[in-house]
């Protein structure tokens, strides 16, 4: 099963979320990739992090989409997300049916994630976007929290580590985050950072 938050974190943020419940359910994960524009990093010497941002801000939804578009036998889901400055609050729920009514498992998968904001901006066709850093801080599967076999999987693959993207609200009032499956741009270092958009999956706001 995949997270859309991006889809995206996910919250990227979303590409550690699809590894998560990739453990859970044994399945690889993917996503969509449009290619758009890239530009700045930041460069050598730059300001230390900004202030949390209120541009984010706010209640979003995926509403009801395929969990994975390239492999719609995984089923659907609903990803809502809450982001009040540094912090952000993800929920996901999935389901086997294409009106989001029978849960499938697992059902429900909170998180909890830390956000920074290193003052940095890209061009994108969406608008111009600010540079975040995002970290889970904790997880939970059916309201329980990972532990044994699960809990050392999600840390072997870095479920917990900073995961360095994009993040816009977009001219058109969608929420857009950047691309970690393009190649050089993961976002698993700052010279990775997925800079590109991300505009197959985007959020809109409650």
């Amino acid at each position: 099963m995949k997270v859309n938050w991006k889809t995206g974190y996910t919250m990227p943020i979303v590409a550690a979320i699809t590894l998560a419940l990739s453990a859970c359910s044994s399945n690889d994960d993917s996503s969509d990739n449009d290619g758009v524009e890239d530009t700045s990093m930041l460069a050598p010497g730059s300001p230390p992090p900004a202030a949390p941002s209120t541009a984010l801000n706010g209640s979003w939804t995926s509403g009801c989409v395929l969990a994975d578009a390239e492999f719609p036998e995984e089923g659907f889901s609903v990803t809502n997300l809450t982001i009040n400055g540094d912090t952000a609050q993800t929920s996901l729920f999935n389901y086997t049916d294409s009106a989001c009514t029978q849960p499938d498992i697992p059902a429900e998968v909170q998180l909890e994630s830390s956000i920074a904001y290193p003052n940095g901006t890209v061009s994108t066709p969406r608008g111009e976007a600010i540079f975040v850093d995002v970290t889970i801080e904790s997880v939970t599967f059916d309201g329980q929290a990972p532990s044994g076999e699960l809990l050392t999987q999600l840390q072997g693959n870095d479920f917990f580590a900073v995961d360095y993207g994009i993040a816009v609200v977009g001219d058109d009032g969608l929420l857009y985050f950047g691309d970690a499956t393009i190649e050089n741009q993961n976002g698993t270092t700052p010279e990775t950072r997925s800079i590109t958009l991300d505009t197959s999956e985007a959020l809109t706001r409650l």
